[in-house]
């Protein structure tokens, strides 16, 4: 990850990949953000981690912001210890890109 960015290949369905599907190694990518902040993201139907510093570029120009790292880590403090899982954390920002409509 060293461009800032992470983007998981995601194995899809039997009609063909589904980009948009959030996974525990983004989660993880949020969480593992070393100081610095980090957005997950919808764009061009891709679902990715960035530096927020990179929002600022043109290419992600129009990108859905949908959790910061700041934003998980206050989600997992809050929530009791089973659901600070990234499984659990990758199934609430699943429903959150779901309920956006990406």
């Amino acid at each position: 990850m060293t461009d800032g960015g992470s983007h998981v290949e995601d194995p899809g369905t039997a009609d063909g990949p589904r980009l948009t599907t959030v996974t525990t190694d983004h989660v993880r990518a949020l969480l593992d953000s070393s100081g610095e902040e980090r957005v997950l993201i919808v764009i061009r139907g891709q679902v990715e981690v960035v530096d927020v510093a990179k929002l600022q570029e043109p290419e992600y120009s129009g990108a859905l912001h949908v959790a910061s790292s700041r934003d998980l880590d206050a989600m997992a403090a809050l929530s009791p210890p089973h659901k600070a899982h990234p499984d659990v954390l990758a199934s609430v920002l699943q429903a959150a890109v779901n309920q956006l409509g990406a």
